[in-house]
């Protein structure tokens, strides 16, 4: 038996989620897991950026698992909504903007399948989720 509701979707959140946490650790231990999202930009990576890439992954990592847990929560959802929305609106400024990144970054292309993939199934399956 388990906690969670029925659905790949909250399974799948709690996978994503639970990656950004283990990410998050890694951001904090050193620059290394930064620098292959910002391989162009890598002279920028501090490890003070580092340490603030990983305070964001784990705020969004544990967002996500909460709501793999409450998934008919509106606010929540919508929320977690939002947590790839904005790493794949920031991963596409860096890339094409301000340049910092590419798609062919080690660490660029996995986050923004994860958060195309994450928003597509999410905004198809509300409704069975928020009634």
């Amino acid at each position: 038996m388990t906690l969670l509701p029925p659905g790949y979707l909250p399974k799948w959140l709690l996978l994503v989620g639970l990656t950004a946490i283990g990410n998050a650790g890694a951001c904090h231990l050193s620059t290394a897991s930064s620098k292959k999202v910002y391989i162009t930009g890598g002279a920028q990576v501090t490890p003070l950026a580092s340490r603030l890439f990983g305070v964001w992954n784990l705020t969004s990592g544990a967002l996500r698992v909460v709501c793999a847990y409450n998934m008919s929560n509106p606010a929540l959802f919508y929320i977690c909504q939002m947590t790839f929305a904005t790493v794949l609106l920031h991963l596409l400024l860096e890339i094409f903007i301000y340049k910092t990144t590419s798609l062919n970054a080690p660490g660029v292309l996995s986050p923004i399948l994860v958060a195309t993939t994450s928003l597509t199934a999410m905004s198809l399956q509300h409704r069975s989720y928020l009634s």
